[in-house]
């Protein structure tokens, strides 16, 4: 799904603060996992987990905007 810069930050405003960190710091920050795990305090793997379930919901919103739109 291709989104536009301002609206994926918009919406990653919407997800919950520990998720959208993690995005932001991820893919605006250019920072690794570990990077961003060390940073925050907390393993990698839940950094992961934070930015798997967070581009999830991005999907998922983006989606059904794009449904909405088609109707």
């Amino acid at each position: 799904l291709k989104m536009e810069y301002n609206e994926v930050l918009q919406m990653i405003e919407h997800l919950p603060a520990e998720q959208g960190l993690a995005i932001k710091l991820k893919y605006i920050e250019n920072m690794t996992l570990l990077e961003i795990a060390e940073q925050i305090g907390v393993p990698p793997k839940t950094i992961k987990s934070r930015i798997h379930d967070g581009t999830q919901k991005l999907r998922k919103w983006k989606t059904k905007s794009e449904e909405r739109m088609d109707k």
